[in-house]
């Protein structure tokens, strides 16, 4: 999923490149995007970068009590990509490559 990292895609994105296009999750692992309009395109493997913010990731919360002091936990934020769910992606490097910028 990772073939590429972020930096060094945006920086290969060509002048009049990158649109912007709706796709359906058909499968979550590994994850593969169809294209809205053009179902028989599935975007999967090197081509597809997911973003973190759209998997489950664990985090450390520190709360502040108002009677003083702070207590500290850990917790999983659950916003991977689900069978059916519509996201928009972008393109760029001729439709060779997709991000993830948001579920819709």
């Amino acid at each position: 999923m990772m073939g590429l990292s972020l930096k060094s895609m945006i920086q290969s994105m060509q002048v009049n490149d990158g649109t912007i296009h709706e796709g359906t999750v058909q499968n979550v692992n590994p994850t593969e995007i169809s294209l809205t309009g053009n179902e028989r395109f599935h975007i999967s493997g090197a081509m597809l970068i997911v973003p973190q913010a759209y998997s489950d990731y664990n985090i450390e919360v520190e709360i502040k009590r108002e009677s003083g002091g702070t207590y500290k936990t850990t917790g999983t934020v659950h916003n991977s990509l689900q069978q059916g769910d519509k996201v928009a992606l972008l393109s760029f490097n001729e439709m060779k490559n997709f991000i993830v910028i948001g579920k819709m």
